[in-house]
């Protein structure tokens, strides 16, 4: 998966990841198909990352896109992307922690 590669490209060590997926606006509540199209009818649609280390503690990175029609290729990316940037955060901490010893 994308997470185990970019852990092991920065050298992280094992860690936890969640996902927080958004909408603007809003997702409402209620019945599969106006879920759905409110879905198809956001103006932007995102993803939040956050990446927890026990010992080097947790690093978020929010992706908004704008929908142009394929909300689901938008949040594939947005996710993507917000992983792979919380991700090299937490990297950079782990890197820093090894430099200081």
């Amino acid at each position: 998966e994308l997470h185990e590669a970019i852990a092991t490209d920065y050298d992280l060590p094992p860690h936890r990841r969640t996902f927080r997926y958004c909408y603007d606006p809003e997702m409402p509540e209620g019945d599969i198909e106006a879920r759905f199209e409110a879905f198809s009818n956001a103006e932007r649609v995102g993803c939040e990352v956050t990446v927890d280390h026990a010992q080097l503690g947790s690093a978020s990175v929010t992706i908004w896109m704008r929908n142009v029609g394929d909300a689901f290729l938008a949040i594939g990316v947005s996710q993507n992307l917000a992983e792979l940037l919380a991700t090299r955060r937490l990297a950079e901490r782990a890197n820093e922690a090894r430099e200081s010893v």
